[in-house]
């Protein structure tokens, strides 16, 4: 685990970080105790796009955090073709990655493939590499707050499939894109695959 950790709510984020000088704005909170769910609530419940946690163990921080939250793992993929394009969704009313909920009996990689193969109609896939964790929160349909973390892998798809949306799962399009020319689908995403989506940019994943 890396030692700053972000954990999104939609696209503001709470930061467990190791110094003020790595955030440069939003509420901080200087960790002499633990995370108090009664402030994370007050985060929530308010404008604030950013909260921040300063302490010397951000990831001892974050593990208090987690116990708040109910567990949820899942697992998907940044696809890319053999002309380097990287292969996104429209679900919902914005941009995505193919991922879900690793199924019992499946690892993460499994789960991976599954769901690309599931929401995209692509059969033929390779895994190359990891990529970074990701994590965030929200609601469910009972009220409890779920704290989600999935796993990422960069993917070869080694032969052309065509591509079918999973619209029981409320995808609309799915799309092949130059990585160069995403720039509106960088605006209408979600804080943790906008961040997942720079850290293959700077890696030079693609075309």
């Amino acid at each position: 685990m890396n030692n700053n950790i972000f954990v999104y709510f939609d696209n503001r984020v709470i930061a467990f970080v190791h110094s003020r000088a790595e955030e440069s704005y939003g509420n901080y909170r200087l960790l002499r105790t633990k995370p108090e769910w009664q402030e994370i609530m007050s985060f929530l419940n308010n404008k604030e796009e950013r909260l921040v946690y300063v302490s010397a163990r951000p990831e001892m921080s974050f593990r208090h955090f987690m116990t708040f939250f109910v567990p949820v793992e899942a697992s998907g993929g940044l696809a890319m073709n053999s002309s380097g394009q990287w292969l996104f969704i429209f679900r919902n009313g914005r941009w995505d990655l193919p991922k879900g909920v690793i199924e019992e009996k499946e690892n993460s990689e499994q789960a991976a493939i599954r769901e690309v193969h599931e929401e995209c109609g692509i059969t033929d896939i390779k895994i190359i590499q990891n990529l970074p964790l990701s994590f965030h929160i929200y609601p469910d349909k009972n009220a409890d707050w779920m704290l989600k973390k999935t796993h990422w892998y960069l993917m070869k798809v080694l032969q052309d499939s065509t591509l079918t949306p999973q619209t029981a799962e409320g995808i609309t399009k799915v799309e092949w894109r130059n990585p160069k020319n995403i720039d509106d689908i960088l605006k209408n995403t979600y804080g943790n695959i906008r961040d997942l989506l720079h850290f293959c940019m700077m890696q030079g994943f693609g075309k």
